[in-house]
C-alpha cells in the first residue's frame, strides 16, 4: 500500500525486512524461474507468520489476493527496493 500509515504497520515493515533479507538471493536469480521461486518463498514466510497479501477495493475495504498475485506483488516490492537497497550499501561502503 502507499502512504506512511501503511508503510509503518507491523507487517509491512517486517516484509520489507524479509525482502532486504534475500535482496541477493533475489538479485543471484536468472530470469527462468529463480526469482519466481523466491518471490513463491516470501509469500510462504508472510503467510507462515500470519500474514496476507491484500488489494484494496474501490468499494473500500480490503480483500486477499490469489497465490500469483502475492507472487507478482513482491517481485514489484523486489524491483522496488532494489534501488533502496543499493543505495544503503552505497553509503556504507563510502563510511567504511
Amino acid at each position: 500500500g502507499r502512504g506512511k500509515p501503511i508503510q509503518e504497520r507491523p507487517g509491512n515493515v517486517r516484509f520489507r525486512d524479509m525482502l532486504d533479507n534475500h535482496m541477493d538471493k533475489y538479485e543471484r536469480q536468472g530470469k527462468m524461474g529463480g526469482k519466481n521461486k523466491v518471490s513463491a518463498y516470501i509469500v510462504q514466510m508472510v503467510k507462515e507468520e500470519g500474514g496476507r497479501f491484500l488489494k484494496k477495493l474501490k468499494a473500500g475495504g480490503w480483500v486477499e489476493v490469489d497465490e500469483a498475485t502475492a507472487r507478482a506483488k513482491v517481485s514489484h516490492a523486489f524491483r522496488a527496493r532494489r534501488g533502496v537497497f543499493q543505495a544503503t550499501l552505497k553509503n556504507y561502503k563510502s563510511t567504511a
